[in-house]
């Protein structure tokens, strides 16, 4: 009775150091934290049938062009080494054989891309500029590249996975395809997405699921999934998408490829549904398979000159501050093993390789009467 009673007297005095905004905050979080454990409960086992469903196979790589950066493409493309006709119709065979298996292409210019192409091929058979010249005025000449569907590509599906959009077609070009479409880029599929973008999964009533080119019977994500898909399956080398709570980089991370969010308002946001200029946090930016395209992409999405020598610009490794977090929020599923031992993987090779200190963070919920103090 004595411990009960004290028990009560530190819960009652521990009760009474919170306000009002402390309390509300922790019941939340315990209700979100269980209605989540719940509705895993539920799920799990639906879920685990996917398992004993057959998986579809992506057929095997046999182009070597498609195993080449977008970055050493463009060089042998200028040094006529190879030719962009040949490159973008190795693409479009591979959006062709893929996508029956992952279904991310919602829609296709085939054939203009390849007339595009030719057309790149005729103008360096001819030209007097040298090499130097286009790789500074058309540093991605010849370079096939996919864009996700939320963003306008001149006479293309632009719908956002909006079943009473289905007939609207893009009138001109967002602005950072425009930006990549000076630099010389051809653009060869439009990918999927959620409806309007909102989503974890990349489902709508327009195209459907797409599924991740490892296992299609499990999600790619979204809401930049028809790109991550493609990336990952060699159907595309380099690709336009847009992030605001992760819509780039979590099909990234499922998908095995890289994805970037940019700072906002380096890229431009014209031309994108829904329009989030308003958001803060909504970014165009980019997805790329091999991580030495990321600054060639950025660079020609810029639309500041300024921006674009900043991203030249060498940075000292031992001037940043490394963190990483090997757990979720309390409301979430702990990190898989697999993943906790990546992370620490990485973190001994930056301590050991280049002598940085990398801290670990810990997550907590800062009430606000300790903050008071």
């Amino acid at each position: 009775m004595e411990t009960l009673g004290h028990t009560s007297g530190t819960f009652a005095k521990n009760l009474a150091n919170c306000d009002y905004l402390d309390i509300t905050n922790l019941v939340i979080q315990k209700l979100l934290k269980y209605s989540f454990l719940l509705l895993s409960c539920i799920l799990t086992p639906i879920l685990r049938l996917q398992r004993f469903k057959k998986q579809k196979r992506i057929p095997t790589i046999k182009n070597h062009l498609l195993l080449i950066s977008a970055t050493k493409i463009a060089r042998a493309i200028r040094r006529k080494q190879i030719s962009s006709e040949e490159v973008v119709r190795a693409y479009v065979e591979r959006c062709i054989a893929v996508n029956p298996v992952l279904n991310a292409i919602v829609d296709q210019r085939y054939d203009k891309a390849i007339e595009e192409a030719r057309e790149v091929d005729e103008f360096l058979a001819s030209t007097p500029i040298t090499e130097e010249e286009l790789a500074h005025k058309k540093p991605l000449f010849g370079v096939p590249i996919t864009v996700k569907e939320s963003f306008a590509v001149k006479g293309m599906s632009h719908s956002a996975g909006v079943k009473k959009n289905i007939s609207r077609r893009a009138t001109q070009d967002a602005e950072a395809v425009s930006l990549l479409r000076k630099a010389g880029a051809i653009v060869t599929v439009v990918s999927n997405t959620p409806e309007l973008c909102l989503h974890y999964n990349s489902t709508n009533y327009v195209t459907g699921t797409t599924w991740n080119p490892y296992d299609t019977n499990k999600t790619c994500s979204g809401s930049s999934g028809g790109e991550g898909a493609l990336i990952s399956s060699a159907a595309s080398i380099v690709g336009v998408a847009s992030d605001l709570a992760g819509s780039a980089r979590i099909p990234a991370l499922f998908c095995g490829v890289f994805g970037h969010k940019t700072t906002p308002d380096i890229i431009p946001r014209g031309g994108h549904i829904p329009d989030f200029k308003s958001s803060l946090e909504f970014t165009t930016c980019t997805m790329v398979r091999y991580a030495e395209d990321l600054s060639l992409m950025l660079k020609n999405m810029c639309q500041s000159e300024k921006v674009r020598k900043n991203l030249e610009q060498k940075v000292s490794l031992k001037e940043l501050r490394y963190f990483y977090l090997d757990h979720c929020c309390p409301i979430t599923n702990s990190l898989n093993e697999d993943i906790k031992q990546a992370i620490n993987k990485l973190k001994i090779h930056m301590e050991e390789t280049y002598n940085l200190k990398v801290e670990k963070v810990f997550y907590e919920i800062k009430r606000a009467s300790s903050e008071k103090k």
